[in-house]
């Protein structure tokens, strides 16, 4: 009995020992990380260490699960980024965001292992990034990162290229009335999605434009405008022509860049063949020579990258606008006498109606006179023709009178029904112009029965 009792507890001690020795093999480490993420083309080309801000470090254990999410992206396609909602459950160990200089830490990041490096004291691991950007992409790390346990471990800068070229480009506005700054005048900047290369220079025929301006400037005080636009590589970072070209359209009210009867490009006409209207810029279905005033627009040179030690500015060139559309309120009093000996008084009823332009094409604007009330009581025969509206078209060819807007105008009066407008009045406008109200006090002589 002495003998199998020692037995039995001497395997119980055996088999402890080697469970205490499988154990005691696998341990768990910890370590920190610092790094930082920059711009690969400043350093390259200028020299400059520039971080990136806000863009998405995500921290791997393993090489499989890296491999698969950067294999996994669809370049321009957020939700095949490794952590889109529809991507759970999650492949990386941690993630974090670059600070304004493009630095980024990780801390508490664990490991466990059965054949550490330096026994039960230390270990070393390497680990896996993926940096993600809206502007660059998503990259992973070309050189094998390594993190040792119980310190912080300090990475090498991670570069990586921006997937778009900056560029730069201005030009000038000009008003057709007199030759002078036109201000505040928006510009949009069309911006293609798409082209390629014949010969180192953009193939205009390749072009491919959304139908949404990606930039917006306003003209200042002398008619200048400048911009400052990112556009694609069209080899991704592989791009070595680093050129596109951009549609240029002005979005002033009532004014175009060309006269549709002209055609395009009209040679002959206000800029002299340099803006077409061949195309539906903003998607609505017609073009400029369709009567969308918008979309005249003039087709940049190539606009080559604008670096910090090569600034270029593409000067596009100048273009005049023409005003084409007027508008102005008119409003005013109708009154009547009898014969000249009596005192005008104002009467309500009277049928006012303005044709403009005065021609027997003019549209008519009418309005009844009636009372009205005003700070200082009522008011008899106040009549409101609203906003009076006319085309360049509508006026005659005296070019003076075009540039200013005046056009030639009807006004008639008719009384108690009739059909027949009052033959004597007085206080009629021959020619209208634009934009400041007008208030007209009609004299109508009533004919004696």
């Amino acid at each position: 009995m002495k003998r199998i009792g020692s037995s039995i507890l001497m395997n119980t001690a055996v088999l402890f020992g080697l469970i205490f020795g499988f154990a005691s093999c696998s341990v768990v480490f910890t370590s920190s990380i610092n790094g930082r993420v920059i711009d690969k083309e400043e350093r390259e080309n200028n020299n400059n260490v520039v971080g990136i801000s806000d863009a998405r470090v995500y921290l791997y254990t393993d090489s499989a699960s890296w491999e698969a999410d950067y294999n996994a992206y669809v370049e321009g396609n957020t939700a095949t980024l490794p952590d889109a909602p529809n991507r759970r459950p999650y492949r990386y160990f941690q993630s974090t965001t670059t600070d304004n200089n493009g630095n980024y830490q990780f801390a508490g990041v664990v490991w466990e292992t059965m054949n550490s490096t330096y026994g039960k004291t230390a270990d070393r691991r390497e680990v896996y990034l993926l940096v993600y950007h809206p502007n660059y992409g998503l990259w992973k790390n070309p050189n094998p990162y390594i993190v040792v346990s119980g310190v912080t471990s300090e990475f090498p800068p991670m570069e990586i290229e921006d997937l778009y070229n900056e560029g730069r480009l201005s030009g000038r506005v000009l008003n057709w009335r007199d030759d002078k700054a036109l201000a505040n005048v928006p510009v949009n900047i069309y911006v293609p999605k798409s082209w390629s290369y014949t010969a180192g220079s953009v193939d205009t025929t390749s072009l491919v434009f959304p139908t949404a301006a990606a930039y917006t400037v306003n003209t200042d005080g002398e008619g200048y405008w400048s911009a400052t636009i990112r556009y694609k590589k069209m080899g991704g970072h592989a791009d070595s022509v680093n050129k596109t070209r951009v549609r240029v359209a002005w979005n002033q009210t009532d004014y175009r860049a060309e006269d549709p009867a002209a055609g395009t490009p009209a040679e002959t006409s206000i800029n002299g063949g340099k803006v077409y209207g061949d195309e539906d810029l903003d998607g609505n279905g017609r073009t400029a020579l369709d009567g969308d005033s918008k979309d005249w627009y003039l087709l940049s040179v190539d606009i080559p990258a604008s670096t910090s030690s090569d600034p270029r500015t593409v000067v596009t060139p100048e273009v005049t606008l023409q005003r084409y559309h007027f508008t102005v309120n008119v409003t005013g009093r109708v009154f009547a006498h009898e014969t000249e000996n009596d005192p005008y008084v104002a009467i309500n009823g009277a049928k006012v109606v303005l044709t403009v332009p005065d021609s027997l094409s003019g549209q008519e604007f009418a309005a009844y006179s009636q009372t009205r009330d005003t700070q200082n009581g009522s008011e008899e025969g106040y009549f409101n023709l609203g906003t009076v509206e006319w085309y360049l078209e509508d006026i005659t060819s005296d070019e003076a009178d075009q540039k200013s807007g005046t056009v030639t105008v009807k006004t008639e009066v008719f009384l108690d029904g009739s059909n027949t407008p009052a033959s004597s009045v007085a206080g009629q406008p021959t020619t209208l112009k634009p934009d400041t109200p007008v208030y007209l006090n009609l004299k109508v002589t009533v004919p004696t029965p």
